[in-house]
């Protein structure tokens, strides 16, 4: 087990990226090597699977906009919009400014210092344009907001690699068992 803040980040990161996809990649591939699956899965649980017990991260707010009005049956782009504005984790919406329509171009233009249209310079495709909501006064910073949904992101990704584990662990038949340590001694 990793002895400080430090190393535990390390190990994090390789089981992340590389034992993980290896477990997934193996069991797929190798359906033979049920035991060696077992004690890698294991392995992975042992350093991620406190995660079926984390607590979710409190609702970020900072960013919810319900005050500026938006009919979301108008059109898509409408419904876009709303929920960009109800998301408060999503300070971003990356689309085309070219075809929005004319409703959430008025209410672009009417609001400017609460949302601002990015135009990407030098870009070969509209599709990098986008839609972003102003920090106002009050709200989290930009760097405390992209530690957040870094964390949340990071947190989400955690509960669905163990889920996938825990699946691979349950479905083989006959079962994979957990791999302990008096396995090893054998």
């Amino acid at each position: 087990a990793p002895a400080d803040a430090k190393e535990r980040d390390v190990a994090l990161a390789r089981y992340r990226y590389f034992l993980f996809p290896f477990v997934q990649t193996l069991y797929a591939v190798a359906p033979h090597e049920k035991a060696l699956v077992a004690c890698l899965a294991t392995q992975f649980l042992a350093l991620l699977g406190d995660v079926r017990d984390a607590t979710p991260l409190p609702a970020l707010t900072d960013y919810v906009i319900r005050d500026i009005a938006v009919d979301p049956t108008h059109c898509a782009d409408c419904k876009i919009l709303r929920e960009f504005l109800n998301d408060g984790a999503m300070r971003r919406r990356v689309g085309r400014l070219a075809a929005l329509c004319d409703v959430v171009r008025g209410t672009l233009h009417a609001h400017p210092t609460r949302l601002r249209a990015i135009k990407c310079q030098g870009s070969e495709s509209d599709d990098e344009d986008s839609i972003e909501k102003e920090e106002q006064p009050g709200c989290v910073s930009r760097c405390a907001f992209y530690r957040y949904t870094t964390q949340q992101n990071e947190l989400d990704e955690d509960i669905r690699m163990v889920a996938a584990v825990d699946a691979i662990l349950a479905s083989r038949s006959p079962k994979l068992q957990r791999c302990s340590d008096d396995h090893h001694d054998h």
